[in-house]
């Protein structure tokens, strides 16, 4: 004589998601892993960091662009570098 086999409400059972609560639940993860990124990090304070507009340097470290600069913006170098 066969058993009866015990049946599982659809709680249980895994079902495969849809793409729209594939791309959720990928969003939510990215969120909380920003979040937590940013947990670890000490907040910055935009009134320490700005200095005097005086002590600022006027130019990049590479130095003074354009045709005014040092070599009069005729230096040709070749297009990789």
């Amino acid at each position: 004589m066969p058993r009866t086999r015990a049946s599982t409400s659809t709680i249980y059972v895994p079902h495969k998601a849809s793409r729209a609560e594939q791309r959720a639940a990928r969003a939510g993860f990215a969120e909380a892993r920003r979040q937590a990124r940013l947990a670890g990090t000490p907040t910055k304070h935009r009134a320490e960091v700005a200095v005097d507009p005086e002590l600022r340097p006027t130019y990049p470290p590479s130095g003074r662009p354009g045709p005014a600069s040092a070599r009069g913006g005729k230096l040709n170098l070749p297009a990789h570098r």
